[in-house]
């Protein structure tokens, strides 16, 4: 589930499975099924008669508290905020993420957790609502594109540390020995620059998306109020989908020229 979205179909499915798994693992139904484990085994050899209706009251009481985690929202909620925090906040999503994004990110991770719990709610109270469904995924879609935008930061800044040696040093210092090294050495600072700019726009980027996030956040907060108003779902859903195209279109052109740029930089130093 980490590698892939998410989708809010997956996530509730996944929460269920949790809420089951939890309720019976360390839940109050883990307790009844080992009561009842117990009580059959005596009852087996002691009264036989009574062994069989043991084991049917323990499957029907643990059925029950295990319906009871399922409809607790509580529960649902905090496991709603594992799984987000497993998807994205994990140290291996985070390894790579620039210094300075890191802070953003993890803001972003928690109003996306609030965006999912407050879809969770309306979905539960009002039904299947394609639109609702389609602002998550969107909403799922600008922070992985955040994430990636922190993480092309990161990955730029090392980038440069290790392949600009005249970082700190004024151009009018710089030893040139002849026509074929002047030319190069512009090529390579011209590539250079160009990452810096590109990290720049990156760091821009991350801050965007992080408060189309919260935005959307107030929105839904709003619905939430009234759940009943499926035409402001769908303009929702349709303005969350024209924020993502636009954003979407930003990285992906980012992402080619930063590729070129690196590929181009390297060649240079090497």
């Amino acid at each position: 589930m980490e590698n892939q979205a998410l989708g809010f179909l997956v996530l509730r499915k996944e929460a269920t499975k949790r809420l089951c798994l939890h309720a019976l693992q360390k839940g109050q139904a883990s307790k009844i099924l080992l009561l009842g484990a117990i009580g059959f085994g005596v009852f087996l050899f002691v009264i036989p008669a009574y062994a069989l209706f043991v084991l049917f009251a323990t499957l029907g009481l643990a059925a029950v508290s295990v319906w009871q985690a399922l409809r607790s929202r509580d529960g649902r909620e905090k496991i709603i905020r594992l799984l987000i925090r497993q998807r994205f906040g994990s140290e291996d999503a985070l390894r790579t993420v620039g210094a300075g994004q890191r802070e953003e990110v993890e803001k972003s991770i928690e109003i996306f957790s609030e965006i999912s719990v407050k879809i969770s709610e309306i979905a539960r109270k009002n039904g299947r609502n394609e639109d609702l469904f389609k602002i998550f995924s969107d909403a799922e879609r600008l922070m992985t594109l955040q994430l990636e935008s922190a993480v092309r930061v990161g990955e730029l800044t090392r980038v440069l540390k290790k392949i600009d040696p005249f970082r700190d040093v004024p151009r009018k210092t710089r030893r040139i020995k002849g026509d074929g090294e002047v030319e190069s050495d512009q090529l390579l600072q011209q590539n250079i620059d160009a990452i810096r700019r590109d990290i720049a726009e990156s760091e821009e980027l991350v801050g965007e998306i992080g408060r189309k996030l919260e935005t959307l956040m107030l929105q839904i907060a709003q619905l939430g109020k009234n759940t009943s108003d499926i035409v402001s779902i769908s303009e929702f859903a349709q303005e969350s989908s024209e924020n993502l195209r636009r954003i979407q279109t930003v990285v992906e052109e980012r992402r080619k020229t930063a590729e070129e740029y690196i590929a181009h930089t390297k060649a240079f130093h090497a």
